[in-house]
């Protein structure tokens, strides 16, 4: 259970970090949305700056929390004081991806991690691409 606990919370991190919300002009704008909702486990507002295959990611996190309501509680909790910093942004010459550095601290452990987050343009609009595990 703890392990669960500890694997979703990163994960979310991940997603929280690397995603933004509607009207996102700029990968880091991205990166900004879906922390906010990460933190506030909004997973509808997540999945709209996912790629495909990330949502199917979400989605299993979702199932997991929604079957277990005191973990979500938990998780939700642990996740309200998670912070972050983007350090940079570089997008590619031809504009169509985007990787974005990010530094992340939980309250909890004390431990700053920089981490990369992976975007690509679709139709326009950024979406996060990276592996939240």
């Amino acid at each position: 259970m703890k392990t669960t606990k500890i694997l979703l919370s990163a994960a979310l991190a991940m997603l929280m970090l690397t995603n933004c919300g509607g009207g996102a002009n700029s990968p880091k704008d991205v990166v900004l949305t879906v922390f906010n909702a990460a933190k506030k486990l909004d997973f509808e507002t997540m999945k709209k700056h996912l790629t495909q295959e990330r949502i199917s990611d979400i989605e299993r996190i979702e199932k997991m929390l929604n079957s277990n309501p005191e973990e979500r509680a938990e998780i939700k909790e642990m996740l309200k004081n998670a912070k972050f910093e983007i350090l940079s942004e570089e997008i590619s010459a031809d504009d169509n991806s985007a990787v974005v550095t990010i530094k992340t601290s939980r309250v909890k452990d004390k431990d700053d991690k920089e981490d990369e987050v992976d975007l690509v343009k679709i139709d326009g609009i950024w979406k996060f691409d990276s592996n939240p595990f």
